[in-house]
């Protein structure tokens, strides 16, 4: 099981390594600007 799940992290993690404008939409969407611009705010 443990094998298998990690296989599975692994080849997703490459493939978002060769897809990087989907990575670039993940801090598009609406809660992720929001924590991003709140981050830089509080430190």
């Amino acid at each position: 099981m443990k094998g298998s799940l990690k296989k599975k992290i692994q080849s997703h993690l490459r493939m978002l390594q060769k897809e990087p404008a989907r990575v670039k939409k993940y801090f598009n969407h609406p809660s992720i600007k929001y924590a991003v611009q709140n981050a830089y705010i509080d430190a």
